[in-house]
């Protein structure tokens, strides 16, 4: 005996009641609870957007100088150390040996000061001719910070402004020191340029004094807050 076929035709779905109630029903109260809370994320993240401030900085390259002159020990030949007698940041006396060589070399400070030294150092070091090894820091003296200021960006840097210092050297890697502008020139005619100095706060000033290997940075820029934004205005700033 054949098998009856039973087929379902869509003039029978149009007439089922359960899938004519299924079609007409509106979405699940999950997706509405999903949307509405997708809704208030929105709604926060904009509000967040609009009250986290972010300040709006000047970027130019910076030096350090200190304002009196330091004594650089360098190589005449090729030697290697024999002996340290003074370590870092050591204060020393007209006539100190700071270290002596192999071959019987003696390098003195000629004045007080604070001992940097610019190569790490230690015992049976090789050291090649001309090479910077020593420097002598004056003591008591002070620390004059410029920063080089773009033209196009001169007219938002003014006096008392906070000031971010970020130093990269070869011994103390990355270093932020903050300050303050204290004095700005004026560009000339033709200058790309505008030359602002910078006064640091009285403990960064110390910590410099204290890290004095700052003062040789392989790179150092100030970021120079004028104001500050939030994220919405930043974003569509340009």
């Amino acid at each position: 005996m054949e098998k009856q076929k039973i087929g379902i035709t869509d003039h029978d779905l149009l007439n089922n009641g359960e899938v004519n109630q299924l079609l007409g029903a509106g979405p699940s109260n999950l997706i509405i609870k999903g949307n509405i809370l997708l809704l208030i994320l929105i709604v926060a993240m904009g509000c967040l957007a609009w009250y986290i401030k972010i300040p709006d900085t000047v970027i130019g390259a910076a030096t350090l100088k200190p304002s009196q002159a330091v004594s650089v020990i360098r190589t005449v030949n090729d030697l290697t150390v024999q002996k340290l007698l003074k370590i870092d940041g050591d204060i020393v006396k007209a006539g100190d040996t700071v270290f002596t060589a192999n071959d019987g070399m003696v390098f003195r400070s000629d004045s007080a000061a604070k001992v940097l030294y610019l190569r790490k150092l230690s015992r049976g070091s090789t050291v090649k001719k001309g090479t910077q090894l020593v420097a002598l820091l004056p003591v008591n003296q002070n620390i004059e910070i410029l920063t080089y200021v773009p033209v196009s960006d001169y007219s938002r840097i003014k006096l008392g402004q906070k000031a971010i210092i970020s130093i990269v050297s070869e011994f103390n890697g990355l270093e932020k020191l903050t300050g303050h502008i204290e004095g700005i020139a004026i560009p000339k005619e033709g200058d790309k340029f505008g030359v602002a100095s910078i006064k640091l706060d009285q403990n960064d000033y110390k910590l410099i004094c204290d890290k004095p290997q700052m003062l040789y940075a392989v790179k150092a820029f100030t970021s120079i807050v004028y104001g500050e934004s939030n994220l919405i205005n930043r974003l569509f700033k340009k």
